[in-house]
This record gives structure tokens, C-alpha cells and sequence, in this order.
């Protein structure tokens, strides 16, 4: 966000992001919709119930239509599909936000690689393996909501990080399951489980 010449405040938690919002005034809120303590879901309502009027943006995975309904109605303005695609992220901050005075409209960085760096990386590859310890137990317990759980993860991250396949993989784990479909859902998780560990 800083590469746009975006000023954040950064909540680690649905409640954090009610509590900022009350503290302080913002131009823009984006809403992540899976949290800890509070989903993002909740942490909307809160914040519009209390008559702020900030605009928010939901960042989620899930772009069902029933999904959409559900951001629609806790009540965020927009939402934007993760993984995140950079240009459609400039275009909803060249619409929401405004220069301050003496600063440069908000501006798309020229080189892509500042979006990522090494640190960042490290800690996807962290939470990937963390992600693959919890699909290799869900799957030999054949518990469906944890591995359901850790794919949805990866598949809003992966091509984030510059592993498409994992989002791909993601993706298809979350559908099989959905769909009910057992020998495809082991197949599938073994797929994602050997990809991430070729990362």
C-alpha cells in the first residue's frame, strides 16, 4: 500500500479494525473477511451500526454471488478479489482516495518487485508450511472443514506471492469439497500438498 503513496494503519484483528475505527478517521477501509476474534463480516456491521460512513472494501477469496449478497449486507461498498490483482487495487484507490495537500495523487509504482519483498516472501513460505501440516492431518483425519480452511488460505495468497499454481490448486480443493465428491477431494489435497512442498 506505501508503494502507492498510501498512508495505513494496520488492524491484526476484526476487533482492532472496530476499535480504529472509532478512534480514528479514515478515507478508506479495507476489510479482510477471514480474521481471528472477529470476522470481517461482523467487524462491518459494527463499524456501519455505529453510523460511520467510511467506505469498505471487502478483500476475500469467496466471489460467489451469495457471497457478494453477504458482504452487501453487513455493508461494504465494494469488494476485491483476492489474489489481489495490482491494477484493479489502484483503480479502487484512484476512486476512493484523495491527495493531501502538497502530496502527488496516488501513484502506481513503477517496478512491481517493491510490492514483495523478501521478508514478506519468507512469510508466506512460513505460513505455506504451516498451511501443509494442516491439509496433511485434515486429510488423514478426513476432517473436510480444516482442509477446506487451510486451502482457502492459499488460494487467496499464492499468485500474491508469484505461485499461481497454488491459488489454481487452492481453488480446486475448495470446489471439491463444496461439490462432495471424496476421491476427488483426496486427489486434489494430495496435488496442493506436493506443490507447496516444490516451493
Amino acid at each position: 500500500m506505501q508503494s502507492f503513496g498510501v498512508t495505513t494503519t494496520i488492524a491484526r484483528n476484526g476487533r482492532e479494525a472496530v476499535d480504529l475505527a472509532k478512534q480514528q478517521t479514515f478515507d478508506l477501509i479495507l476489510m479482510d473477511m477471514q480474521m481471528p476474534i472477529m470476522d470481517g463480516l461482523e467487524a462491518t456491521q459494527r463499524i456501519k451500526q455505529s453510523g460511520n460512513r467510511t467506505p469498505i472494501v471487502a478483500l476475500t477469496a469467496n466471489v460467489l454471488q451469495q457471497h457478494r449478497e453477504q458482504f452487501h449486507a453487513a455493508g461494504c461498498d465494494e469488494f476485491l478479489a483476492k489474489p489481489i490483482d495490482r491494477n484493479s487495487l489502484f483503480e479502487l484507490l484512484s476512486h476512493h482516495l484523495q491527495p493531501a495537500t502538497n502530496r502527488e495523487p496516488v501513484a502506481e509504482p513503477s517496478t512491481p518487485s517493491v510490492l514483495i519483498d523478501d521478508e514478506l516472501r519468507e512469510l508466506f513460505q512460513e505460513r505455506s508450511a504451516l498451511m501443509k501440516t494442516q491439509l496433511s492431518e485434515g486429510l488423514a483425519k478426513k476432517d473436510w472443514v480444516s482442509v477446506r480452511a487451510a486451502a482457502h488460505t492459499i488460494k487467496g495468497s499464492g499468485t500474491t506471492f508469484g505461485y499461481p499454481e497454488l491459488t489454481k490448486l487452492g481453488i480446486a480443493v475448495c470446489n471439491e469439497i463444496d461439490q462432495g465428491e471424496e476421491s476427488k477431494i483426496i486427489s486434489r489435497v494430495e496435488a496442493l500438498i506436493e506443490a507447496i512442498e516444490q516451493m
